[in-house]
């Protein structure tokens, strides 16, 4: 069975993927401000060209974190110090939140997303269909339809579930989108540091969108609201899958199919795994390192083994 369970406790929102009866992915958001998508003006702090990155005040309580790669043209710079200094202000978009004591990891690469497309700051104005879309019928409508209606000075990426929408269901979705970067456009021009001038979309809503062309069987809530938000985006494609539990009756969305037991073992550092082998994860402000193990694992052909089970 594929499967998207949520679960919310307070602010803090948990979505586990499921595929195949087994726990494919498990996202969280800590709801909080400073959620994923958001686009901030931000003023620059610090830049440390031995890190290649810099951290940049968005008005939250911790910095975020910023990496050359992450910034429009930094491929083409030796140093992060020749593409921004201190006091610089600067767009940025969150692309994950804070977590624990690190600030959120930001990306200068702006985009908006909708239901079935994304704009993105793109000087070619470049126009681009998922890879997950294999149907050739589908990719000659789709982007017979994106070249049709895509007039503005930016890229735009049609989404695996744009498959599903119909033509005026993609033309209502242009036309919003349309307005939401024209907006952002706007801000960027006078807002001042630090400043919001973006909402991410939401968190429930864009787990389903992003995992629609799976296939799903089900999608379980426990908090009315994501399923309302749900419903109100993609009801004429997952409105038949939408269950609700309610938690107030004893019931917990992430014991279904082990789901809380994975969440257990994903924040460990060390994982072993089935052949006896297991990965150590260490996270720092500028990488995560993985370290796999064959440790207990003393048949022949064990570093292949083990590697195929960390894989």
């Amino acid at each position: 069975m594929n499967a998207i369970v949520f679960n919310t406790i307070g602010r803090m929102k948990r979505a586990a993927v499921i595929f195949d009866d087994l726990v494919y992915r498990l996202e969280i958001s800590e709801g909080g401000e400073g959620g994923i998508g958001d686009i901030y003006i931000g003023r620059v702090e610090k830049v440390i060209d031995s890190m290649q990155a810099a951290f940049v005040d968005i008005g939250l309580d911790r910095n975020g974190y910023l990496q050359k790669e992450e910034i429009k043209g930094g491929y083409g710079k030796d140093k992060i110090s020749e593409l921004i200094k201190s006091g610089d202000e600067i767009a940025v978009q969150i692309k994950k939140e804070a977590v624990g004591g690190k600030g959120p990891k930001l990306t200068g690469k702006l985009s908006v997303q909708g239901d079935g497309l994304v704009f993105y700051d793109d000087d070619n104005n470049r126009i681009a269909v998922s890879n997950k879309v294999d149907n050739p019928e589908s990719i000659r409508r789709l982007k017979e339809l994106a070249y049709e209606m895509h007039k503005k000075s930016c890229g735009m990426i049609i989404r695996t579930h744009a498959e599903k929408l119909s033509n005026e269901a993609i033309r209502n979705d242009y036309r919003n989108l349309e307005a939401k970067w024209e907006d952002v456009c706007s801000q960027m021009a006078y807002a001042r540091a630090p400043k919001r001038i973006y909402k991410g979309a939401d968190f429930a809503v864009e787990k389903v969108i992003n995992n629609s062309y799976r296939g799903l069987d089900k999608i379980v809530f426990d908090c009315a609201d994501d399923m309302e938000s749900v419903l109100g985006s993609c009801s004429g494609v997952v409105g038949e899958m939408c269950e609700f539990r309610d938690i107030s009756e004893g019931w917990n969305t992430f014991s279904l199919h082990s789901a809380g037991k994975a969440l257990e073992e994903s924040v460990k550092k060390k994982i072993w795994l089935p052949g006896g082998g297991n990965i150590i994860i260490e996270e720092t402000e500028a990488l995560t390192s993985i370290d796999v193990n064959s440790a207990k694992n003393a048949t022949g052909g064990a570093v292949s083994t083990t590697n195929s089970e960390a894989a």
